[in-house]
């Protein structure tokens, strides 16, 4: 087993996932200029760079892979109020993904992305998902954040 990961959580060239969650966003929420990833799939180990994929809070929540931006939607919806969230994933070097984000309290689609040709792959080291929040703490005027995770699946 590599990193802090179960090896049935490890992604490998083929194996799809599903993993779902609810988040929650306190309203004054404050992004960095830098990064700030509420979620990601990330390779494990030394050296091995910036994650495959992430859900993004910029102005905008952004799904990305490696930069290019497959969804967003303003910032200002996920703030003050519990998103569901589903991610389908399938690894390899032309993975797929089904991703969709409601807003819990009416239903409401905020954001979804659905395709394949998407780098999520391993070159033999572990891949696997991270949820929380990692931002970058060089900007020195923000303040401690809450971000809620609950109920989390994975499978």
């Amino acid at each position: 087993m590599q990193g802090s990961s179960p090896a049935w959580m490890h992604g490998s060239k083929g194996k799809t996932f599903t993993y779902a969650w609810k988040l929650f966003l306190d309203s004054n929420f404050q992004v960095t200029g830098l990064f700030c990833h509420l979620h990601q799939i990330k390779l494990d180990g030394a050296g091995v760079g910036n994650p495959n994929l992430t859900l993004t809070a910029r102005n905008d929540v952004q799904l990305e892979n490696e930069g290019t931006i497959l969804a967003k939607v303003p910032l200002a919806s996920f703030k003050g109020t519990w998103i569901q969230i589903r991610e389908k994933i399938t690894y390899g070097p032309d993975g797929c993904i089904d991703f969709t984000a409601y807003r819990m309290k009416d239903g409401y689609l905020l954001m979804s992305h659905k395709g394949c040709g998407i780098k999520l792959e391993n070159n033999g080291v572990m891949i696997r998902p991270k949820f929380g929040f990692y931002r970058s703490l060089e900007n020195k005027a923000l303040k401690n954040e809450s971000v809620r995770i609950v109920d989390l699946c994975l499978g």
